[in-house]
């Protein structure tokens, strides 16, 4: 959860849009209280998914 904020509206579109690919997936969200469920990802595992080759050919 965030704190409402005007800089923050938009960040869970800008998840969807990503769409898991060079950023975390967004399982869920509940606008009205600022919530997103996002996926858990390791420092170890982060790039090793193939639906991420943005992450992968930047880190390469």
């Amino acid at each position: 959860m965030s704190f409402p904020q005007p800089g923050n509206v938009h960040e869970p579109d800008a998840f969807v849009a990503w769409g898991g690919c060079g950023a975390v997936l967004l399982h869920e969200r509940d606008d009205e209280r600022f919530a997103m469920l996002l996926e858990r990802v390791q420092s170890s595992t982060a790039g090793s998914s193939p639906r991420r080759p943005a992450f992968r050919t930047a880190t390469r």
